[in-house]
């Protein structure tokens, strides 16, 4: 098993180079819904996968995703990625941290945004937008570690 992803807690596991994307709620694997919110008694649906995935979203809740990510977007809930966002990341309600936005935007309605270098546009309602130092740090230190400069 490679990826995993948590629902409110409950461990689901996936092999790896499964293409998992979550669609309305919906944990999809390989075009088949493996995970439906109606399974939950909580309003809120909280998910967090380990691994990269091409695309997430949620109407009511939280996403942190512990890789990469193309897409993600939260009607009303936060958003937070150890890795770097492919395209677009949005937030209704809620604050986006992330690494890199490789080539999209970064918007948030009424929530903060912490993000490394964005190729794109950022923007809130109703929140502040900052840059994180993170990515550029990890890519300094990447440059002198593979030069043996320390």
């Amino acid at each position: 098993m490679g990826q995993t992803c948590y629902v409110n807690g409950k461990k689901y596991e996936f092999a790896n180079g499964s293409n998992i994307t979550i669609v309305n709620d919906k944990v999809i694997c390989n075009g088949k819904v493996v995970i439906d919110p109606n399974d939950f008694k909580e309003k809120t649906i909280n998910i967090t996968i380990k691994g990269d995935v091409k695309e997430a979203s949620t109407t009511c809740g939280t996403i942190e995703i512990k890789g990469n990510v193309h897409t993600v977007k939260t009607a009303s809930g936060n958003i937070h990625i150890e890795g770097n966002v492919g395209a677009d990341v949005s937030s209704q309600s809620g604050d986006i941290t992330c690494g890199d936005i490789l080539s999209g935007n970064a918007k948030s309605m009424s929530g903060d945004i912490n993000c490394g270098d964005i190729n794109g546009e950022a923007s809130t309602m109703s929140g502040d937008i900052t840059r994180s130092m993170t990515s550029r740090v990890s890519k300094a230190f990447g440059k002198i570690f593979s030069k043996g400069e320390l």
